[in-house]
């Protein structure tokens, strides 16, 4: 089914009749959103002999297309969409440890390019604003701090603390990050991260595949088995759920 292709139909702002917009494989293609200003589709699809994505924009009204460039090396391709008027505002990708923004509106730009500034060495996410976009709801974070949640009032110029995803892990550093490729059966690259705890020289520790499938009920149990072996754990952060002590 995955290496299946289905057709993707649309229909243009006053038009009664659905049309076929294209023809996409299951399994190298992510619908991204639907922009309303531009009454057109946006989605990313892979090449699948290169490992390369690419973002298409095929318009309702007449079936035109055309590629929203990227780095060739870019992974994990998305895109964010304002939800007020489903308008696109920005491309995002990573190229290793960092998340990268390709900013379609200069406003949201200009405000995230101000708040990396404050928060040098972090990572700044806009996750929501208000309607008049001059009050922002930001994410701050990074591979080996909590992430901590900030109001910034654009008239104000200012920026006030909300809160922390986990305030006990407040001033702890979690760990380091590295990006790493490997080759597939089949050549194509893939694109990994390896996290190793802080007081660790990244020797003779055990291996957490979190891509790997299969039930999900032993997980504590390896988790807790692997904390054992490491000595000196006090509280482990699955991704997807509460922390184990």
């Amino acid at each position: 089914i995955d290496d299946g292709s289905y057709r993707v139909f649309g229909r243009g702002k006053g038009q009664c009749g659905w049309k076929a917009m294209a023809t996409v494989k299951a399994r190298d293609v992510t619908m991204l959103g639907y922009s309303a200003p531009e009454d057109a589709l946006y989605w990313s699809q892979e090449d699948g002999a290169k490992g390369v994505s690419q973002i298409h924009k095929v318009s309702f009204k007449d079936g035109s297309r055309s590629i929203v460039p990227v780095p060739s090396e870019a992974v994990d391709v998305s895109m964010k969409f304002d939800a007020d008027n489903d308008q696109p505002i920005a491309v995002m990708y990573t190229t290793g440890d960092d998340l990268t923004y390709q900013w379609l509106d200069s406003k949201f730009g200009s405000v995230h390019g101000a708040l990396r500034k404050l928060f040098k060495g972090r990572q700044v996410t806009l996750t929501s604003w208000s309607t008049d976009r001059t009050r922002f709801i930001v994410r701050v974070w990074s591979s080996d701090l909590p992430a901590e949640w900030y109001l910034f009032d654009g008239p104000r110029k200012e920026v006030s603390a909300l809160g922390e995803e986990y305030p006990e892990l407040k001033g702890t550093n979690l760990g380091k990050k590295t990006f790493y490729t490997y080759k597939a059966r089949d050549g194509l690259n893939i694109p990994s991260y390896l996290h190793t705890p802080a007081s660790s020289d990244g020797k003779n520790l055990p291996l957490i595949d979190a891509n790997n499938g299969g039930t999900g009920v032993g997980i504590g149990e390896t988790l807790a088995k692997a904390a054992a072996g490491l000595g000196q754990v006090d509280g482990i952060i699955t991704g997807h759920s509460t922390v184990m002590t």
